[in-house]
């Protein structure tokens, strides 16, 4: 049995809650806390109250620089997806890329290494999104169109 700080055991419902934390990052991003900074807050956030840890969970949220009414908002997410329900709130983004490049992708494509790619996104030279996990991906007719490549579609008639 899984047991809290002081030993206690952990009771779903009591003093733990199941948590769906990719529910709740996906709040997250539509509340606008969508920067990996965000993210990580709002992951670990949701991870400590899955562990028990609800006053924890709300204080690094709070001082991660997300809101109350989001925080709240987040972790209504994260309980309805473990709850297997749907959560309203503000309408969901589409879905980002459907053929999502890796950086390394990307580095060879213009033939440079992963970290230049990492420096030119940092600079906003190249577009990217991130995942709900924090990490970047690109959307492969952006990278075309800096290559100055032809999209699809867009074939020689």
């Amino acid at each position: 049995m899984t047991r809290d700080a002081c030993g206690m055991p952990l009771v779903p419902g009591y003093n733990a809650d199941r948590v769906d934390v990719a529910a709740g990052l996906a709040m997250a991003a539509r509340s606008g806390y969508g920067s990996p900074e965000h993210q990580m807050v709002a992951q670990y956030a949701l991870m400590r109250h899955a562990r028990g840890e609800e006053d924890g969970a709300q204080r690094s949220a709070l001082a991660g620089g997300i809101d109350l009414t989001s925080w709240r908002m987040i972790l209504a997410a994260g309980l309805a997806g473990a709850a297997g329900e749907e959560q309203e709130g503000p309408p969901a983004a589409p879905d980002p890329a459907p053929d999502p490049l890796l950086p390394a992708e990307v580095a060879a494509m213009f033939g440079v290494d992963v970290a230049t790619v990492g420096r030119w996104a940092r600079a906003g030279k190249i577009p990217f999104f991130t995942t709900p996990g924090g990490e970047r991906r690109y959307r492969r007719h952006e990278v075309e169109a800096l290559l100055g490549r032809p999209e699809e579609g867009e074939g020689n008639a």
